[in-house]
C-alpha cells in the first residue's frame, strides 16, 4: 500500500512540476519555471530509484538537476528580466563575456576540426 503510494506521490509531483515549467505563471517570472523544473527532475529520479535505477537516477542528478539549475539560474539573474535601465551599454564585463564565450567556441570548433577518425590514428 504505501509502495503505490509513493509511485502516485512521485507520479503526481513529477506532473505538476511539468506543468508549472510550460505554463505561464502571473507576470511570467521565470523563476518559479525553473523550480519546477527542479521538482520534476527530483520526481523524476525518485520514480528512477523505485523502479531500481540507481545508476541513471544518480547520473541525472549529478549531470542535469544540479549544473543545469546552478547555469539557468545564472542566466536569469543576469538577464535581469525587471528592467534595466542601462541598456546598449558596453561596459567591461560584456566585453570579457563576450571574449570568454569566443575563446570556448574556438576551442571547441578546433578540437572537432583537428579529429581524425580512429583508423587514422
Amino acid at each position: 500500500m504505501s509502495e503505490t503510494f509513493i509511485l502516485w506521490l512521485l507520479a503526481a509531483g513529477a506532473i505538476l512540476g511539468a506543468l508549472a515549467v510550460v505554463l505561464p505563471t502571473r507576470e511570467t517570472k521565470p523563476i518559479p519555471a525553473l523550480t519546477g523544473l527542479v521538482g520534476f527532475l527530483v520526481c523524476l529520479d525518485g520514480l528512477y530509484v523505485f523502479f531500481d535505477g540507481h545508476y541513471i537516477a544518480t547520473l541525472q542528478m549529478v549531470v542535469y538537476a544540479a549544473p543545469i539549475f546552478l547555469l539557468l539560474a545564472i542566466a536569469i539573474m543576469l538577464l535581469d528580466l525587471e528592467g534595466n535601465k542601462g541598456e546598449g551599454h558596453v561596459t567591461a564585463a560584456k566585453m570579457l563575456g563576450v571574449f570568454a564565450m569566443s575563446a570556448v567556441f574556438a576551442k571547441c570548433l578546433r578540437g572537432i576540426v583537428m579529429m581524425r577518425p580512429p583508423e587514422a590514428r
